[in-house]
């Protein structure tokens, strides 16, 4: 069935069942322990019904809500989106047949769930972390302060994974076929490694930059041989082309299963302007968590990062602005501010689903 644009429900079928086979197989006692503490203005009638909706009304709703689309997020966005009103979804229950009353109520309160775990909390606080070094050992520090604050340790799992509590990309394990000048796929660290993290931007696409002995000038030599960008983690960085914006998008590793992570933090390269370069923070309602400014420091390293101060996560999607010019052969006019990234360090992605308790 085609995606309905009325201000419906837009929520992918698979997140619908989750949370149907969730109520199913833990009513009673357990629902109540995951679910209902955190609906104080619930009554007990409704939290009854929510527990006994049936499957096959459920199913319909399911068909209501389907759409084409579902998977990775594209260059535009991500799918999985929260339902726009609670009303809505009954109106389109009823013109599917499902009577008024009982069963338009059950969906009403099914909506209004999908709503709290998909939305979760728009004023979550988030802490930031910020610093600047002339050399990758004096930017250190930082970076690994912000490492405690996600946790998981200095060992290195599988893809990135440190102890199960964050993840982090570096860039240099890139192969060189997709390498500078060859452009880097957006999905490459969520489906060839994976670690639930995928770019868009309204740019051209993506470019990691070439290393020694490859056939791309190193530092993004091959957009303008006068770049000096100096790596944090030697050698490859990354960079949004034909934009100085992008996206990250948060996914359960090698899934299509949107997520939401506890934090997340970059390193830039050459950041020369203050209040130019920055970092946004949204939720998966898209409410702005947070903008932060990067620090300046012409020729060296910049982090920033931030995380949510309950430990909760709650950030499912982050906006980098580097500078204020697209990199290129002729982007170093008077003013203009050339930045670049390298290692990324976030939360390990947790299913939008379960992000509030749920087990």
């Amino acid at each position: 069935m085609k995606r309905q644009s009325a201000a419906g429900l837009d929520i992918s079928p698979a997140a619908w069942l989750r949370v149907h086979r969730l109520i199913e197989s833990k009513r009673s006692k357990r629902v109540e322990k995951a679910i209902y503490p955190a609906w104080d203005g619930i009554s007990f009638s409704a939290r009854f019904a929510l527990s006994r909706t049936r499957s096959s009304e459920f199913q319909q709703l399911v068909k209501l809500c389907r759409f084409s689309g579902e998977g990775p997020c594209q260059q535009t966005g991500a799918s999985c989106r929260a339902g726009r009103t609670i009303d809505a979804v009954a109106v389109r229950a009823q013109s599917a047949g499902l009577r008024e009353g009982p069963s338009v109520m059950k969906i009403k309160i099914l909506a209004a769930l999908s709503i709290f775990v998909f939305g979760g909390n728009a004023y979550a606080q988030l802490t930031s972390r910020s610093g600047t070094g002339a050399t990758p050992a004096s930017l250190t520090p930082v970076r690994d302060q912000f490492r405690s604050d996600l946790g998981g340790g200095t060992t290195a799992g599988a893809n990135g994974s440190y102890g199960g509590l964050r993840r982090e990309v570096n860039w240099d394990g890139v192969p060189a076929s997709l390498s500078a000048p060859n452009s880097f796929p957006a999905d490459f660290f969520n489906l060839t490694s994976p670690r639930g993290l995928v770019v868009a931007t309204p740019g051209t696409g993506f470019q990691v930059s070439g290393a020694v002995g490859g056939t791309a000038a190193i530092n993004f030599g091959n957009f303008n041989a006068g770049y000096t960008f100096q790596p944090f983690s030697a050698q490859r960085m990354f960079t949004a082309v034909g934009s100085n914006a992008f996206d990250v998008y948060f996914f359960v590793p090698g899934t299509s299963v949107a997520a939401v992570v506890d934090g997340f933090g970059a390193v830039f390269e050459d950041v020369d302007q203050s209040n130019t370069t920055s970092v946004q923070f949204f939720d998966v309602a898209g409410a702005n968590l947070g903008t932060y400014f990067v620090p300046s420091l012409s020729g060296g390293l910049s982090f920033l990062g931030a995380y949510t101060s309950n430990g909760k996560p709650k950030i499912a999607r982050v906006r980098i602005t580097d500078g204020n010019a697209v990199i290129g052969a002729s982007d170093n006019g008077a003013g203009s501010d050339i930045v670049v990234n390298d290692d990324f360090i976030y939360g390990e992605p947790v299913d939008i689903l379960f992000a509030d308790g749920f087990e």
